[in-house]
């Protein structure tokens, strides 16, 4: 039988909420208490001091921010929802859906709604959040279901090597290799693809010919290449393995083409049996292995050799800044999610100063509050840090992006 977690926490809330700034408006108990019963029952072992709280950020989103969670005793949800109403009954937060994926999934970390004015939020007295989850399993139960989705995630990365049943095929210039995957996934998990492959599409691009003929095709939009960290050396390291296991190198039945210049092969892929499964492999961050790398072996892309080697069959690992940026892109919010939990997983006080003042932080304002989160809380480990004096080196060489001013602003705020 399924665990469930239900709880209702009712947070007053009357004064004036502006926008650009960030309000913690309240702790939400039930919720806090309900999860860390969880843990005790979970194992005896585990002693949790998990904070919930109901947030409105510095865009007008409402979330749920957590702190202190138990990463290795919290529950596995396999369903699940999370909505806040004011207290006239009006829904002020559009379900936030928590699927196949652990909750709370970092130590310290924010899950938002959808964006919108904070001004709407004036007149309410009160808000009303309901953790609806009523399926929650336990660690072990964990263990069992991730080995069915990594069985899943095996034989749809399989069909991304070949046409049949599949009818969009992805190519990728850069290393001459290509992906496919379904149409009815597309359209149903991504706003970005129903755009995409509109009628318009479907009647310029749908086509038998062989590859290298002229055909009708689609560019994806190519600002995300732009970006420091990508997976193109995973590309690189397996493209042998890679061109092995493209077992159909020709058309044979009609179906549409996206040429990809923006993303790598092995991000794409990492999504696109996402997309099917709910599973994926994330790398490593390079700034972890930059700073506490003593040896080769220690790399990021002998991290990654070794992921491959313990499970060759399904997609390859993928950054989560990667994954984040696509996902983005795609509008695919439940693996927003995701990556930046990950994300969060891997921040440490030697890394967190090079996440937070990268490109991605100053473009991605989600990805930029998780590692801003971090760094206020582990504050004297990460000023101690060598990533930190190289920022301070950066900043005085006008070295860093453009958003660093603002990031560098916001982080002063939180540490006074």
């Amino acid at each position: 039988m399924p665990i469930v977690v239900q709880t209702t926490d009712v947070v007053p809330y009357g004064n004036y909420l502006s926008r650009h700034r960030r309000y913690e408006l309240g702790d939400l108990p039930n919720a806090s208490s309900a999860l860390k019963d969880f843990e005790m029952a979970v194992s005896a072992k585990c002693y949790s001091k998990l904070c919930l709280k109901l947030i409105l950020d510095e865009t007008g989103r409402l979330g749920v921010a957590w702190e202190n969670a138990d990463i290795d005793c919290i529950p596995f949800i396999r369903r699940g929802t999370i909505s806040v109403t004011g207290d006239d009954g009006s829904l002020l937060l559009q379900e936030i859906v928590v699927k196949m994926q652990p909750f709370p999934p970092s130590e310290v970390g924010t899950i938002l709604g959808a964006e919108a004015s904070s001004r709407v939020y004036e007149r309410y007295g009160g808000f009303r959040i309901v953790f609806d989850f009523p399926e929650c399993a336990s660690v072990s139960t964990l263990i069992d279901t991730t080995k069915t989705a990594t069985a899943s995630s095996e034989a749809f990365t399989a069909f991304t090597y070949r046409q049949t049943p599949q009818d969009v095929c992805f190519v990728f210039p850069a290393t001459e290799t290509k992906l496919w995957a379904s149409s009815k996934v597309l359209v149903d998990q991504s706003a970005y693809y129903r755009s995409l492959l509109g009628s318009n599409f479907s009647e310029s691009t749908t086509h038998t010919s062989p590859e290298g003929s002229d055909t009708p095709e689609s560019k994806a939009d190519e600002t995300i290449r732009l970006y420091e960290e990508s997976d193109d050396e995973t590309d690189a390291q397996f493209a042998d393995e890679i061109a092995k296991r493209a077992c159909e190198s020709v058309p044979r039945l009609p179906h549409k083409k996206v040429i990809i210049n923006d993303a790598a092969f092995s991000t794409y892929q990492a999504i696109l049996v996402w997309m099917s499964s709910s599973y994926i492999r994330f790398a490593p961050l390079r700034s972890r292995m930059e700073n506490n790398a003593s040896d080769e072996n220690e790399s990021r892309l002998q991290d990654i050799i070794k992921m491959v080697e313990a499970n060759p069959e399904t997609s390859l690992p993928a950054s989560p800044k990667s994954v984040y940026r696509l996902a983005h892109l795609l509008e695919l919010k439940d693996l927003q999610e995701a990556a930046l939990a990950n994300l969060s997983s891997q921040l440490t006080a030697h890394n967190a100063a090079t996440e937070l003042f990268s490109d991605v932080a100053s473009a991605y304002p989600a990805f930029r509050d998780v590692v801003l989160k971090y760094v206020v809380k582990k504050w004297s480990g990460v000023r101690a840090s060598e990533a930190w004096k190289k920022i301070k080196e950066q900043a005085d060489g006008h070295m860093l992006p453009a958003g660093a001013a603002y990031t560098a602003l916001l982080l002063s705020e939180s540490t006074r």
